[in-house]
């Protein structure tokens, strides 16, 4: 219900959702927006990624996802302020008039590579 009155308000709200592992907040938040989702994202977690190249590994992911929600950049960002600046770019691009709704999901295991970054 809360997450319904956030989205219902008439100004821009940023909503952290945390808690143990595996008790549903991805299915909850899927579940509320599933047809009002403007992007979608879920962070690689680190132990599936191997070698040095972690953060590269989760850029390239995260452009994935942007292309798949209609991005038209054209090369994978270098960091994660380009790609938060492609994210933007992408926003900009839909329609205006209709609320967005962002999930990034796991981001912590995203920039865990970068911890001044969050």
């Amino acid at each position: 219900k809360e997450l319904l009155d956030l989205y219902k308000e008439n100004k821009p709200v940023f909503a952290v959702i945390y808690g143990r592992r595996r008790v549903g907040k991805t299915f909850l938040v899927r579940e509320l927006f599933q047809d009002k989702m403007s992007f979608y994202h879920t962070g690689l977690s680190p132990y599936e990624l191997s070698g040095k190249k972690i953060m590269e590994q989760q850029l390239t992911s995260f452009y994935s996802s942007l292309v798949r929600y209609g991005s038209k950049g054209k090369k994978v960002p270098s960091s994660w302020l380009e790609a938060f600046d492609a994210l933007i770019n992408l926003l900009e691009e839909q329609d205006a008039d209709k609320r967005q709704v962002i999930f990034i999901d796991e981001f912590r295991q995203a920039v865990k590579q970068q911890r001044r970054f969050v």
